[in-house]
This record gives structure tokens, C-alpha cells and sequence, in this order.
């Protein structure tokens, strides 16, 4: 049965497997936002030491092993990117490497470990907002800080490709199945349109794909050539209008939309065939509800409103970055997990102190409920 990472009230993470809540694997007592590592190499988990004013990432074995140190703060910065966030934290899909995101002497830094090498937390640029991504041989690392896109090659030296110079209206870079980098630059000084492109490293030429009024966010249906993209006419309220699809396997040159909005954020399911999309709830407060479509757009089935966890907030909100190094959908594409509160539970938190957190799963057809099946505040499958 898969497992799941999941993290506590208390911030004790602990692992389990699907059909076994109680049979619990205990990782470590405090920690944040567990990463699996690939391969089953274990956990990468973010520490924070207090009375040090340091933070770490650690690894550990599926077993609760301590496995090695991968990264630590210098006692002259400040120990967390925010409240919660210490760290973000994305293996390579080869387990080679880890790239971390986290506060340097110079502001937000990205570090590069090798997992069984000597470099460890070896510092590559700094600059805000940073976002990356790894292409799918896990030799090239795409990086995308302030304004400008960069490749990182890994594999022979460190050499980094400059891509674009302005690199605005997106956040994250996204790899084509074949190693090449979608991302987006503006047509005006407002970046009120962008232009769609792809970069080829063998030619070093960006090519026009499409462009498009407003701001976008990338994500490629998972087995295909197919991009997937949400757009905003309003990057200021945090919702997308629209998801559209452009399929590059089959030489599209038009895109379609396919979902309508408004869109929180959308993840696919490890199959390629169904769709989640997060929507704020007609209800408010903050609340969202889960709709899941097909490959084909055909309405599978939709939650009821419930309140995330903050963790849940901030992979909704980052949700281009945060689905490259956290999984809801199980391996099977069966069940999405979500961690929050539902309507019934109470009033907001604002009112009467926090309720406690649940981690809820769900199985998107009509009439499926939510089921409890831990307390927490997120979890993940490996």
C-alpha cells in the first residue's frame, strides 16, 4: 500500500501507510514540510533550532533512521524564508541532487547539495522571488529569480545558461518531456499580455508558442506533451480565470480553454487522466472546494467547503512550485488527500481559537464524501 508523510498538530512527522493509520512510523518529533526523496531513499525534512537561530534539512530512512545532514543556515541569517516556511525543498528526479531555497547573507539563496557527495548547502545565486525546476533527466535545473531565467547544468561543472532577461507574467519554468523549458516575457512594459515561449538548449532559440492577455502558470499533463496552463487577468486577487491546453506532442499552434474559472490552483493526477481543481467556495471565509474533471473536461465529482490548513494555503498559492515536491493525488490517481477543517467543525478561527487541523481523503466521483483519516496539519504520498 503507498504511504503518506504526514505532519501533526504537535509538528511530530510520522509515516504510514494508506490503509493503516494506527501503525505509525515515528520520524522526527518537530520538523516541517516532509519531502519524499525519490527512489524510497526516504525523507528530507526542514528543522529549525531555536536556540541555535539555526535551521537544517535532515534526512531520514522510511525506518526513522537519521540518514545525513543536506542543509544548514549560517547563525548570521535569519532561520526561515516565513512563519512555517523554513525551507523549500526539491530533489532531483534522479535522487542526485537537492536544491534548496532558503535565507542567505544576501537575501533568498539557492543551495545545491549532492545527496552521497562531499558539497553540501553550496551556494548558486540569490534574488526574489526564486522558483525552480528540474528538467526530467535531472541534469539541468531551471531557476528563475527576479527577472531572470537561467539553466543550471549540474552534470560537467556548474555552468549556468542564461535564458531570458525578462522573465515575467509566470512563476515557475516548466520541462517538456524532451528536455525543452516553457516559460513566458511580456509584450508591454506591464506585462498586461505574454508571450508563451519554448527554449531549445541545443540552439539555444526561444520560440514563440502562443500569446495570451495576462499572467499564466505552467504544468504539464504527466505521460504527455500536453501543456496545461492557468491564466489571470489579475494576478493582485490570487485566482486564475481560465486553465487552457495546448498539446505540443501533436503541433498545436492554437490552445484551448477547457476549464472555467475561477481557479485557485489545479493538480494533475499521477495517470494523466483527471484533473483537480481548486476553487474558492461560493460560501467565503476563505473556504475551497475540490472539482475534478477528466482529460476530456467531463465533471467527475466535487467536495464540500472546507478551510486548508496553512500549510494547504501555501500549496495552494504556490501550487506551480509546490506540486513538483508534494503529492496529493495517491500513486494510483485513486484518492486526493487535503488537511483543513470542514464548514460543520465550527466557526472561523478568528472567533473562537483554532480548531484542530484533520487530514481528509477523497475519492473523486458524485456523492463521494470527505473521510477523516488522521489529525494534522498536511500530509503527502510518497
Amino acid at each position: 500500500m503507498p504511504q503518506i508523510a504526514l505532519v501533526k498538530s504537535s509538528r511530530e512527522i510520522v509515516i504510514f501507510e494508506e490503509n493503516d493509520v494506527a501503525d505509525e512510523t515515528l520520524i522526527a518529533e518537530e520538523a516541517y514540510w516532509p519531502v519524499w526523496m525519490p527512489a524510497g531513499a526516504g525523507l528530507s525534512l526542514s528543522l529549525v533550532n531555536s536556540n541555535s537561530g539555526t535551521s537544517t534539512v535532515e534526512m531520514f530512512d522510511t525506518d526513522g533512521n537519521y540518514s545525513k545532514n543536506l542543509f544548514q543556515t549560517s547563525t548570521d541569517v535569519q532561520p526561515v524564508i516565513a512563519p512555517e516556511v523554513p525551507h523549500f525543498c526539491l530533489p532531483a528526479p534522479t535522487g542526485d541532487f537537492l536544491a534548496t531555497i532558503a535565507p542567505g547573507k544576501a537575501g533568498l539563496t539557492l543551495y545545491i547539495t549532492e545527496i552521497d557527495g562531499l558539497v553540501i548547502g553550496d551556494p548558486i545565486l540569490s534574488g526574489a522571488p526564486l522558483f525552480v525546476s528540474w528538467s526530467p533527466d535531472g541534469d539541468r535545473l531551471a531557476v528563475h529569480s527576479g527577472l531572470n531565467l537561467s539553466v543550471l547544468e549540474l552534470r560537467d561543472g556548474r555552468a549556468s545558461i542564461p535564458v531570458s532577461a525578462d522573465a515575467r507574467g509566470f512563476r515557475v519554468a516548466a520541462w517538456t518531456p524532451k528536455g525543452e523549458l516553457i516559460f513566458a516575457e511580456p509584450l508591454d512594459s506591464q506585462a498586461e499580455s505574454v508571450a508563451i515561449r519554448m527554449w531549445d538548449q541545443e540552439n539555444s532559440k526561444a520560440e514563440t508558442l502562443y500569446e495570451i492577455e495576462g499572467g499564466v502558470a505552467f504544468s504539464f499533463r504527466p505521460g504527455t506533451g500536453e501543456l496545461n496552463f492557468a491564466r489571470t487577468r489579475d494576478p493582485e486577487t490570487g485566482v486564475f480565470d481560465s486553465i487552457w491546453s495546448l498539446n505540443l506532442e501533436k503541433g498545436e499552434s492554437e490552445p484551448k480553454q477547457w476549464v472555467n474559472g475561477p481557479v485557485s490552483s489545479f493538480f494533475w493526477s499521477p495517470n494523466g487522466e483527471k484533473l483537480a481543481v481548486i476553487r474558492p467556495a461560493p460560501s467565503g471565509s476563505a473556504r475551497y472546494a475540490v472539482s475534478v474533471v477528466d482529460s476530456n473536461g467531463t465533471f467527475l465529482g466535487a467536495t464540500e467547503p472546507f478551510t486548508p490548513s496553512t500549510e494547504m494555503q501555501t500549496m495552494f498559492a504556490f501550487f506551480d512550485q509546490y506540486e513538483l515536491s508534494h503529492r496529493l493525488w495517491s500513486p494510483d490517481s485513486g484518492n486526493l488527500l487535503v488537511s483543513g477543517r470542514l464548514h460543520t467543525e465550527g466557526p472561523a478561527p478568528a472567533f473562537f481559537g483554532t480548531p484542530e487541523d484533520s487530514i481528509f481523503s477523497w475519492t473523486p466521483k458524485k456523492f463521494s464524501p470527505f473521510e477523516r483519516i488522521a489529525a494534522g496539519r498536511f500530509a503527502c504520498y510518497a
